[in-house]
């Protein structure tokens, strides 16, 4: 199997890996926009330990050049999560692992690089450079000594970022040129064209470091998405105007002057779902995000583990009927997540979707659910949103679960703000600020 042909675009990946000891997903998409990728492939666990520890020794040498190293074998994510554990004596890392360790179980991603040996089936040792606009600089397949590889890398990218800087301009096989949009009938290939690509192409948002490549790559991946963007901070909507503004007036059917109002007064609500119909539940929800953090697609690893700490700060002042506990995705307690699974409150990772817009990095680092004593009221803390709050009940009285809501909400509002002095996302024009523009005037 030949070596990918190098430059060129370097072949898309999300998957499982090993994060800082805990299992997450991680893509290749999580990057580009903002780092360099150097992707180390390697044969096994344990047998290879030599091929990882020199990087994770090198790491900072990498950090100096904005660039990550991502390592991988064909080994399963909980292999890699026992290699990193196990002691040097048993060819472990002794817990001494800064760089992810992602699992290629089925060897595609090994494939679509052409390292997968098929008779052993495992990656044959290899690297690649990937720059930051996701394209294959430079691949090498070689038995020379590590620190003599690491050296000769930093020296490649060094070469390729001051000729980048000096040429002024970008390669000629990237994203810098018009993207392939593969949802030939999305609102983003409507609405993203040539002229507008080259005016946005290279700003990136002052919150997150969020580029319009990053917001529309969903339409740049999957050929069935009918939207097909995703707003990366709050920044993203002015930023990316002359796209996100027309975009969502077509999708909502609304005129550039629109302007949307929220009423969340239940006692306006009249009437109610008669007693006798035979309704099981009633759930409503919304989404809000909080000042001065990123979105999910394009929120820092920093911010969403601040708004998990706020918002774990935050819900201590909840009245009584709101009351209740927060349950961290990371070191969950297995029984208290099949009690999250039993209730129907578990969200979960592995949405293509969502992996390839950059939702799920750092999984499940920064996320949790929040639930009243009477389960009744929750929080889904940075899953899609930053908080998706949830009123919910047995039976059909829709007014009781909105005045819940609505007395849920503003006491998330008034709290967040006497904890951090921020208040929620809000503009005349959209009312709340979420990630997707599908979402932007619901609530």
């Amino acid at each position: 199997m030949p070596l990918l042909q190098t430059p060129g675009p370097a072949p898309d990946f999300a998957t499982h890996a090993v994060v800082n000891g805990q299992i997450g997903h991680v893509g290749l998409k999580d990057y580009q926009g903002e780092k360099y990728v150097v992707l180390v492939f390697y044969p096994m666990d344990f047998v290879y330990a030599e091929s990882i520890t020199p990087f994770c020794k090198r790491v900072d040498d990498f950090k100096k050049l904005n660039c990550a190293v991502l390592a991988m074998s064909t080994d399963s994510v909980y292999s890699h999560k026992a290699f990193v554990k196990a002691s040097r004596a048993d060819g472990g890392l002794e817990g001494k692992c800064d760089i992810p360790l992602l699992a290629d179980r089925s060897g595609k991603i090994s494939k679509k690089y052409g390292v997968f040996d098929a008779e052993e089936g495992i990656a044959r040792k290899a690297l690649v450079i990937i720059d930051d606009r996701g394209v294959a600089r430079h691949m090498v397949a070689s038995s020379l000594p590590i620190d003599k590889i690491i050296d000769d890398t930093l020296k490649v990218i060094t070469t390729f970022q001051s000729k980048s800087v000096s040429s002024g301009s970008g390669y000629d096989v990237t994203p810098s040129n018009f993207p392939i949009i593969k949802s030939k009938h999305s609102l983003v290939a409507k609405h993203v064209t040539r002229e507008k690509w080259d005016k946005l192409k290279n700003i990136k948002t002052k919150t997150s470091g969020f580029t319009l490549y990053k917001a529309i790559a969903v339409a740049v991946e999957f050929d069935n998405q009918h939207c097909g963007i995703y707003a990366g901070d709050w920044d993203s909507y002015k930023d990316f105007a002359p796209v996100f503004d027309p975009l969502i007036q077509e999708y909502h059917g609304i005129l550039p002057s629109a302007q949307h109002s929220s009423d969340m007064d239940a006692g306006k609500i009249k009437g109610n779902v008669d007693s006798d119909v035979p309704v099981h539940s009633c759930r409503i929800r919304v989404g809000r995000s909080i000042d001065g953090f990123g979105l999910s697609p394009g929120i820092t690893r920093e911010q969403r583990v601040g708004v998990e700490k706020l918002m774990i700060n935050a819900v201590k002042s909840f009245p009584a009927d709101l009351a209740g506990a927060y349950y961290p995705l990371t070191g969950m307690d297995e029984r208290v997540r099949q009690q999250l699974v039993d209730d129907h409150f578990l969200f979960v990772s592995g949405d293509r979707n969502l992996q390839v817009a950059g939702m799920e990095r750092d999984w499940p680092e920064g996320r949790g659910i929040f639930h009243n004593k009477e389960k009744t009221f929750l929080i889904w803390v940075n899953e899609e949103d930053q908080l998706r709050i949830i009123s919910m009940q047995k039976g059909g009285d829709v007014k009781q679960v909105f005045t819940r809501l609505a007395k849920g909400i503003q006491c998330v509002k008034e709290c967040v703000k006497k904890e951090s002095g921020k208040d929620f996302c809000l503009d005349k024009s959209m009312v709340t600020s979420t990630l997707a523009p599908p979402t932007l005037v619901l609530a």
